[in-house]
């Protein structure tokens, strides 16, 4: 059972008028000078929105993960970019170490902004590309991470290593041995989200072990929980933004809303936007009790599905007009397509609902 409550309204609302007033209007130079949106996220962390997965003894709010989906789906619907710069520092590198692991201590460094946390996981159906092994005394740690947000700007960096063949998880605190291999800008979408390739190789003290495939798994479900929030955000915004157009141009003696296959666009999304919605609130709450990763996977597939085609639609409503960049919806396709490979992809999440089903 989903409930919301006075506080989940309130905060819900809060986040949506700065949504409106502050990132919607700056995410297209956002996105056409893919700079990382280090301003937007410290404005974040004065509202102490980047500490609401932080308990109290840490200096966040300790708010339930229900609030924090809530917070990246209205920060989406206005900056997809800055919507998952957000998930990566306060709901996937932060929610790790408060969980799993003895680095407690980085966490009221991240609530507050002067820190920036991300997560690097497997992001692909061929498996991890970053091994570690143990010297008695540590880690040695060498491999590739393909798609980090904000990999260019954290110097708190959750991932994954297979340690004899079984995932585990790690953080690295400072950037002594990173190395990045692709810069921030080249992706298709959320540009400025600072999504890089890095190449991380070097020896971590015992410390830096977070946890085994058990802390990977909880943090896997959590990043596909933050990853399907921000996909029904932007695809909410497009779907908005085409029904007002629909309502406003005039084509043929009245508005182009009157015909019946736009209507039927606009009604598919609203309906496929807001089922999976209910899904990443559902995960969300079972995921605050321990687990949640099925529903996690379900809500990954529904929304990847949901938002791409909102967006498409959109742009099939506004015409010629949805590939101009004069016009938002042409930047939330390319921002939901791209949001494909946060999360790990709905392919895998495909395998692990299938195992569930199928044993």
């Amino acid at each position: 059972m989903i409930e919301f409550t006075d506080d989940h309204r309130d905060i819900r609302e809060m986040v949506s008028g700065f949504s409106e007033n502050e990132l919607a209007p700056n995410a297209e130079a956002l996105d056409e000078s893919a700079q990382f949106p280090a301003e937007g996220i410290r404005a974040l962390g004065e509202l102490g929105l980047l500490a609401a997965a932080i308990p109290e003894e840490h200096g966040g709010s300790g708010s339930d993960l229900l609030t924090v989906v809530l917070i990246l789906e209205e920060l989406a619907r206005g900056c997809g970019s800055t919507a998952t710069a957000v998930a990566a520092h306060a709901f996937g590198g932060a929610v790790a170490l408060r969980d799993f692991g003895s680095q407690q201590a980085l966490l009221g460094a991240l609530a507050s902004g002067q820190r920036f946390a991300t997560v690097a996981m497997p992001d692909r159906l061929g498996g991890e590309l970053t091994t570690a092994k143990s010297t008695g005394s540590g880690w040695e740690v060498e491999g590739e991470k393909v798609v980090v947000v904000g990999g260019g700007h954290a110097d708190v960096i959750v991932f994954s290593a297979e340690v004899d063949g079984t995932p585990n998880l790690f953080v690295l605190d400072g950037r002594d041995a990173v190395e990045l291999s692709e810069e921030a800008g080249s992706t298709l979408g959320l540009r400025g989200a600072g999504m890089v390739s890095m190449r991380i190789a070097g020896t971590l003290p015992e410390s830096a072990h977070l946890g085994g495939a058990d802390a990977v798994s909880a943090t896997a479900t959590t990043l596909a929980l933050a990853s399907s929030a921000i996909s029904v955000g932007i695809g909410f915004s497009a779907h908005e933004y085409s029904a007002r157009y629909a309502n406003e141009r005039h084509a043929f003696g009245g508005p182009i809303s009157r015909f019946e296959s736009l209507r039927a666009y606009v009604a598919n999304a609203a309906t496929q936007l807001t089922a999976a919605s209910l899904l990443v609130y559902r995960g969300a709450c079972e995921r605050q009790k321990g687990d949640g990763r099925v529903t996690a996977s379900m809500a990954k597939v529904a929304a990847d599905e949901a938002v791409y085609r909102a967006c498409k639609n959109a742009v099939q409503i506004l015409g010629g007009n949805g590939y101009s960049r004069e016009y938002p919806v042409e930047r939330m396709y390319r921002d939901a397509k791209t949001l494909e490979v946060f999360g790990r992809n709905a392919d895998w999440h495909r395998q692990q609902l299938a195992e569930n089903v199928l044993g």
